[in-house]
Formats: C-alpha cells, sequence, structure tokens
C-alpha cells in the first residue's frame, strides 16, 4: 500500500513540476515580447527624432530614469544591477534580430 501511495505522490510531483516548467516557459516567452515591443517603440523614437531634426535621445544616459529603473528592482524583488545589465544590454546599438542572426 505504501508503494501506491508513493507512486500518486510521484505523479502529482511530476504534474506539479510540468506546470512550472510551461509557467516558467510563458513568463520567458512574455519577456521577449516586452523585449520585441520595447524595440519597436525605439525603433519609432528613432524615426520621430530623424524625422523632426531632434537630437538622439538616450535613455540610458538619462540620469533622472536611473532612479526609477532601481525602484522597479526594489518593488519587484529583483536585483538593481542585474535591472541595470538588462537595460544596458537593451540599449546596445549592435544587437541584431533573430532574423539577422541567421
Amino acid at each position: 500500500c505504501s508503494s501506491l501511495f508513493a507512486m500518486a505522490s510521484s505523479n502529482t510531483g511530476q504534474k506539479s513540476m510540468e506546470n512550472y516548467k510551461i509557467k516558467l516557459t510563458n513568463a520567458d516567452q512574455e519577456l521577449v515580447r516586452v523585449i520585441a515591443e520595447r524595440k519597436a517603440i525605439r525603433k519609432q523614437m528613432f524615426k520621430f527624432e530623424r524625422k523632426n531634426k531632434l537630437p538622439a535621445y538616450d535613455p540610458f544616459n538619462d540620469e533622472k530614469l536611473k532612479k526609477p529603473y532601481n525602484s522597479f528592482a526594489v518593488q519587484y524583488d529583483v536585483s538593481p544591477q542585474l535591472v541595470n545589465q538588462i537595460f544596458g544590454i537593451l540599449n546596445t546599438s549592435d544587437l541584431v534580430t533573430a532574423e539577422q542572426s541567421f
């Protein structure tokens, strides 16, 4: 009888683990979707700057934005250093798209 209980616990554990994997994959997909959305906004911003002959705006050199980034990190219990690294990567101009990388 104890082996049946162990099997049931094991199956429950596998189902729970699969649920976590699915949730993690969904969160990762959402993260990539938001990065793509941000990239599109930044592209529109570049076009607007050129069209209107405005100086290029670099949000990562804007000292006013560093405080909100750190606040976001604290709010969501994420390392501020990690947040700054991520935004540093997102601001790199030499990033290629998936299509360009093949």
